[in-house]
């Protein structure tokens, strides 16, 4: 439960992203803004990369998921990646993520299928807000956090260096509930067509 000083706070920042500049490439998508900050401002990047994984189409969403990271841009790639929260400008960096999201959006006929993983506790607590959010602020998505099952573990685990303590997230359409998230992911770990079929009758 936030604060009601953080729920002002919120909503300035949501009137109010930083600007965004894009570079699109077929199996990628990429937005960078900058923080202005004393003594260096600070750039960040929002990246979006198609996985290889597939989507029926019965879904009606993206035929792949998309893996959401997001990292301050220091130079160094392996210090970066995955050490952002965000301090004091924490409210106009997610904001300002939230602007990209629905950019990035609006690229698709559906909504696009959209997963991301968080391993620090900074991270993670941010993260949770943040899928809060977007049913309220992007038209047409909703998001969640999933529940470390095996499944989970082993088709979200590849995106980080092992897979302890790992939360995994999705962002998704409005009209593919939880449950079927659940059975998706259910197919993609056993990685046969009989179970996809499986999978699709259930539906």
């Amino acid at each position: 439960m936030i604060s009601f000083r953080e729920y002002c706070q919120l909503d300035e920042a949501f009137t109010n992203p930083l600007p965004i500049k894009v570079t699109s490439r077929p199996r990628s998508w990429t937005a960078t803004f900058t923080v202005p900050a004393t003594p260096h401002d600070k750039t960040y990047e929002i990246e979006f990369i198609a996985l290889g994984l597939t989507i029926p189409d019965k879904l009606k969403t993206t035929n792949a998921p998309w893996e959401l990271s997001f990292r301050q841009d220091t130079g160094d790639e392996m210090t970066s990646r995955y050490g952002v929260t965000g301090g004091g400008d924490a409210f106009v960096i997610f904001a300002t993520v939230i602007h990209a999201l629905k950019v990035f959006s609006r690229l698709f006929a559906a909504r696009p299928f959209i997963v991301f993983t968080a391993k620090e506790a900074s991270r993670q607590k941010l993260y949770d807000r943040f899928v809060r959010m977007v049913k309220s602020t992007v038209p047409g998505m909703h998001g969640f956090r999933l529940i470390n099952t095996p499944a989970v573990r082993a088709v979200f685990g590849n995106m980080m260096s092992g897979s302890a303590g790992i939360s995994s997230y999705v962002i998704g359409p409005t009209h593919i509930p939880l449950r079927t998230v659940a059975k998706l992911i259910g197919a993609w770990h056993k990685k046969t067509d009989m179970n996809t079929d499986e999978f699709l009758s259930s539906l």
